[in-house]
C-alpha cells in the first residue's frame, strides 16, 4: 500500500471539493506512513470544514504536522485559523503564534495577513494592528492579480473564506463571518447567492 498514492490522490480530490472522498485517502497516507506531512495538513484542514466540525482532531493533525515541518506556512495558517475560530479565549494566544510563523515563511501571503487581521480586529480587539495587517494583505493582493494575466482560479481560496465564516457563525462571531465574506464577494462575485444564503 502506497502512503504518496494516497495522499497525492487526496490533493486531487481536494481539487475537485470532492472533500468526503478525499478524507479516507489522507487516512489510509498517515495509516503507512504515520508522517506524512501533506496528508496530515490535509486531513486536519478538512476535519476543520464546517460540515465536518471534528476540530479536535483536526487539532492533533495540524499539530503534529506542525512539529514535522515548523516552517511550511501553509500548515501553520491552517492551525492558526483552527485555533482562532474553533477553540476560542483559551487558544487565541497560540493562534496568535502560528499565524506569526506562517508570516515569516509567506510574508506576502495576502490571505495570510486578511485572516490575520481579522484575528487581531475581531478576537484580540486591536484594531490597529489588524488595520496594518489588512492594508498588507490589500496590497499583496492587488499586486497578485496585477501581475495574473493568466486568470488564475481563486476558487479554493473563496471557499476558504467561507467555510471559515461558517465556524465564525457557529461560534456567533458574526461580524468577523460577514467580513470573510465580503472578501470571498470581491474576489469572485459567482459566488455572491451562495453567500448571500448564510
Amino acid at each position: 500500500q502506497n502512503s504518496k498514492f494516497h495522499s497525492v490522490y487526496g490533493v486531487f480530490l481536494i481539487q475537485q471539493e470532492k472533500f468526503n472522498d478525499a478524507k479516507p485517502h489522507f487516512e489510509k497516507a498517515i495509516k503507512y506512513d504515520p508522517n506524512n506531512i501533506i496528508s496530515l495538513n490535509n486531513l486536519g484542514w478538512i476535519l476543520s470544514l464546517s460540515r465536518f466540525s471534528q476540530y479536535q482532531e483536526a487539532k492533533n493533525y495540524l499539530l503534529k504536522a506542525s512539529k514535522l515541518r515548523p516552517t511550511n506556512a501553509s500548515i501553520q495558517f491552517n492551525l492558526a485559523r483552527l485555533l482562532a475560530h474553533a477553540f476560542g479565549r483559551e487558544e487565541l494566544q497560540n493562534a496568535k503564534r502560528y499565524y506569526l510563523a506562517a508570516l515569516t515563511n509567506d510574508a506576502q501571503n495576502s490571505h495570510i495577513h486578511f485572516f490575520y487581521a481579522v484575528f487581531l480586529t475581531f478576537m484580540l480587539k486591536d484594531k490597529i494592528s489588524g488595520k496594518k495587517h489588512l492594508k498588507k494583505s490589500q496590497d499583496f493582493l492587488q499586486n497578485s492579480m496585477s501581475s495574473n494575466k493568466d486568470g488564475t482560479d481563486m476558487t479554493f481560496e473563496v471557499n476558504g473564506y467561507i467555510e471559515h465564516a461558517k465556524i465564525l457563525q457557529q461560534e456567533s462571531k458574526f461580524e468577523a463571518a460577514r467580513f470573510l465574506l465580503q472578501r470571498a464577494v470581491k474576489l469572485d462575485m459567482t459566488k455572491r447567492r451562495e453567500i448571500m444564503e448564510l
